[in-house]
């Protein structure tokens, strides 16, 4: 996965919440384009969580991004 394709899902219009998928079966959600930054070498995005805590994920080791149905998130 490179930050351009990440990017892309980000910044879409309209946006559609979307889940993050990396290695061990673990994943994050993104509900909204705020939530989510990157590195100034795009090489780490940083993923804002509700309760405050900042999940950081290594681009290179994404495995997917798939979106996210009302009801899934």
């Amino acid at each position: 996965m490179t930050v351009e394709q990440i990017k892309q899902v980000k910044n879409a219009t309209p946006f559609v919440p979307f889940r993050i998928n990396y290695p061990g079966g673990a994943s994050v959600e993104v509900p909204h384009p705020d939530y989510i930054s990157f590195s100034t070498t795009g090489r780490i995005a940083y993923v804002s969580l509700p309760d405050d805590r900042l999940i950081r994920i290594d681009v290179a080791l994404i495995t997917s991004l798939e979106e996210l149905h009302p009801t899934e998130h």
